[in-house]
């Protein structure tokens, strides 16, 4: 996949997610996992992962989207950058760490300074 639309389909999934289109997102963000290696990988997995919870929240599948965020966390614990693609991971990352979850889904933020 090509760099140009590697951030399409990002800037799509988070505009998507910000929207509340989790499932649409995580369609968005699976296009470009699929290809992805290593760390960048693990990291839009969670973010896949992020999506699908709140998918499932709105289905009334709490179990689920509570087993999808505890694996979202796990993976974003690895990752050890601030973001994925241009996306600010740390509220993100704020969000899955709530003890209990909010079922309130992060904004997606890009860097301001557009950088990885």
């Amino acid at each position: 996949m090509n760099d140009d639309l590697v951030r399409t389909n990002i800037e799509t999934g988070r505009a998507l997610f910000n929207d509340g289109q989790y499932w649409e997102a995580h369609e968005a963000w699976e296009a470009v996992w699929l290809e992805s290696e290593g760390e960048t990988k693990l990291a839009l997995q969670a973010l896949i992962q992020l999506a699908a919870a709140h998918y499932h929240f709105e289905r009334d599948n709490e179990a689920g989207a509570l087993r999808l965020i505890e694996a979202a966390r796990e993976k974003l614990a690895g990752y050890g950058l601030d973001s994925i693609h241009g996306i600010e991971l740390s509220n993100v990352r704020r969000a899955v760490d709530e003890t209990p979850y909010r079922r309130e889904a992060p904004t997606l933020s890009i860097l301001k300074d557009g950088s990885a």
